[in-house]
């Protein structure tokens, strides 16, 4: 299946039920995933399922997009803020100080930034995001 086709129904269940589908549900080989993991364009996990589809997570993670009745994971605040924008939807990132708990929503309204206020780190530089990405 062309890498194209894979993207774009993994987005479209994505974009319209907030979850990752699954190798079954897309249709495409393994080999197919393989390629695309080895392009950075999906993480697989140990078993070969998809884990994360940027911007999407399959796994739960602190950065849960919330958009009328939509809900999904995104992988970290960068990815979670581009879920909002490929649905061109208004909405709020729930997630929390990674040092005291605190909640920390960030909430999106005609395509801008709501909050004035806060901080957005990258404990990682981005030449080294790939050196581990699930960690990132």
């Amino acid at each position: 299946m062309r890498d194209e086709d894979v993207r774009s129904r993994i987005f479209d269940v994505a974009l319209r039920e907030g979850r990752v589908p699954q190798r079954d549900e897309i249709g495409c080989s393994q080999e197919d995933l393989q390629r695309l993991a080895g392009n950075h364009v999906l993480v697989l996990d140990d078993r070969g399922a998809i884990r994360m589809a940027m911007p999407f997570s399959a796994v739960p993670t602190p950065f849960r997009v919330r958009s009328g009745e939509y809900s999904a994971f995104g992988n970290c605040i960068w990815d979670a803020l581009g879920i909002l924008a490929m649905k061109h939807a208004d909405g709020v990132v729930e997630s929390s100080c990674a040092c005291c708990g605190e909640a920390m929503p960030v909430h999106i309204r005609d395509a801008e930034l709501q909050e004035h206020v806060g901080i957005v780190h990258f404990g990682v530089p981005a030449k080294h995001w790939w050196d581990d990405i699930v960690f990132t």
